[in-house]
């Protein structure tokens, strides 16, 4: 999966976009003689080699193979961001637990978590419980700098992990 994370149109070209195509597209049949085949493969590898044919030297110092810095660890849930290009106005963090975390917008910080593992997630205010929302799979949600410390609780099996775009400048 690659899940896109975008602003507005800015003249600092502040979002990040990736294509690679031929993913589940048929094949040759040739009993058929026919584009009916089984689904192609995607070649990951092949359309990676293909951008760093392009753009390598600056890809790779500014974009690709970005490693976490992790900024909160505890028993119950970890939380990591990636350094991103300077002129975009946001990061990207992820949350992976089990059962319960937290976070805190600081009062400054708007979240807009996306459920990319898990099944669904409930997400409230710890100062007013009566803010709150359910997420599924996939789905995002936007919490607002006013909300301040919030928790997040697994309303299903197995682990969570919600990716972040949370604003640089509060």
């Amino acid at each position: 999966m690659v899940l896109e994370m975008d602003t507005s149109a800015s003249p600092c070209g502040t979002e990040y976009s990736f294509f690679t195509y031929d993913f589940c597209r048929p094949t040759w049949n040739d009993e058929k003689q026919t584009m009916t085949g089984k689904p192609m493969k995607m070649h990951n590898h092949h359309g990676f080699n293909m951008d760093e044919a392009r753009r390598e030297d600056w890809v790779k110092n500014n974009l690709f193979i970005r490693q976490p810095d992790v900024i909160k660890w505890t028993k119950e849930y970890a939380i990591d961001r990636y350094k991103s290009y300077d002129p975009m106005p946001f990061e990207i963090e992820r949350i992976h637990f089990a059962n319960r975390a937290e976070y805190d917008t600081l009062g400054r910080f708007m979240h807009i978590p996306t459920l990319t593992v898990g099944k669904r997630v409930l997400i409230r205010s710890l100062s007013n419980p009566a803010y709150q929302t359910e997420i599924d799979i996939w789905q995002a949600c936007l919490i607002p700098a006013s909300f301040e410390k919030y928790e997040i609780i697994n309303l299903s099996e197995g682990m969570c992990t919600l990716v972040y775009i949370r604003w640089k400048k509060g």
